[in-house]
């Protein structure tokens, strides 16, 4: 649909070549089905940089697309006689290209779909996009992901998707519309957000498991242990969405001098949140074992039983040390001196 609407906007048949990057969709659906035995990707989901690879660049063209037609209108209303150009820009702005605040109720009404407005149709596919990515990760495999935890994901999702559409408000702005470096602004900065939807770190100890042949990968851990991925994704909160999002909004108040209700209140907002993770971030880092000096308060002991011989072999973890002894490791964080 999105392609379809990109050759109509555009009226090239040649955007139809876009669609090929379904291939690459139902190749990695099919290895995963037949390779992996239905079972997820346990760092990234590959299926959804396929999908954004693709459906983004067809909602860049869309909106490209309206943003000459709004320009071209603007030159065109600058040829109009003075005493005509204010009722004729207006009638062409609410008929041509109206913007997404001015869309009427009758607009959405589904009995042909052919009168469907251009800006409509845009806001149909990007609000699929988000729809999509949230529908797709229900119906992916779950792997070892309990269903509270499937579903706590998908609630996130929503609220981090919601967010993200939030941000193309700022093109119901004529002063936005008419700057095409501002709207080349929006559309990268909202196209990098979706991206934290691509890493897999839903498991919550999953780099106690690690047994990477990247040292690296051990050091992280050994010295971040459970939290590591709860930081991750906080971290990539605040560098791909509210980070991002602050900056572009206080420059568009400042560079454009635009000042509206909506616009502060998601400046106000996107401090809160940024505040209210990075205090959520100094928590859990003060949690991590890397953080604790030696002297340290001891929360919880583990025992491990040496009645029997037990054949410690040069390793280079202290995690093969614990499965060769036969250490259990519950969820509680565990501090080992040795």
């Amino acid at each position: 649909m999105a392609v379809w609407r990109v050759t109509v906007s555009w009226d090239n048949d040649k955007f139809w070549l876009m669609t090929l990057g379904n291939i690459l969709i139902s190749a990695e659906g099919q290895y995963t089905i037949i390779k992996n035995k239905g079972i997820e990707w346990k760092w990234f989901c590959p299926c959804f940089l396929v999908y954004l690879l693709t459906t983004l660049p067809t909602i860049w063209l869309l909106q490209i697309s309206q943003m000459s037609n709004y320009l071209q209108l603007l030159e065109n209303y600058d040829s109009i006689p003075a005493d005509t150009s204010n009722g004729t820009l207006l009638f062409m702005t609410n008929t041509s290209i109206p913007s997404l605040s001015s869309l009427r109720e009758e607009d959405f009404g589904f009995s042909d779909l052919t009168n469907f407005g251009a800006n409509t149709w845009s806001i149909i596919v990007e609000e699929s996009l988000v729809y999509l990515i949230v529908l797709s990760r229900w119906l992916l495999p779950r792997g070892e992901v309990t269903r509270e935890a499937l579903s706590d994901l998908l609630l996130d999702y929503l609220a981090i998707a919601s967010d993200i559409m939030e941000l193309f408000a700022l093109f119901d702005v004529d002063k936005i519309r008419a700057k095409p470096n501002v709207t080349y602004a929006i559309l990268t900065i909202w196209s990098i957000s979706f991206f934290q939807f691509v890493p897999v770190m839903i498991h919550r100890r999953i780099f106690l498991k690690v047994r990477s042949p990247v040292y690296y990968f051990q050091w992280i851990a050994l010295g971040c242990g459970e939290h590591f991925s709860e930081i991750f994704y906080l971290s990539m909160g605040i560098i791909l969405q509210d980070g991002p999002f602050l900056v572009l909004r206080l420059w568009i108040i400042l560079y454009l001098d635009v000042l509206t209700y909506s616009l502060m209140f998601f400046v106000v907002k996107n401090i809160a949140v940024i505040l209210l993770l990075v205090y959520k971030l100094s928590i859990l880092c003060s949690k991590m074992p890397c953080c604790h000096k030696a002297g340290g308060t001891v929360e919880d002991v583990v025992s491990v039983d040496f009645s029997h011989p037990v054949d410690i072999k040069p390793v280079e973890t202290i995690f093969d040390v614990l499965e060769d002894a036969d250490v259990k490791l519950d969820d509680s964080v565990v501090y080992i001196r040795y």
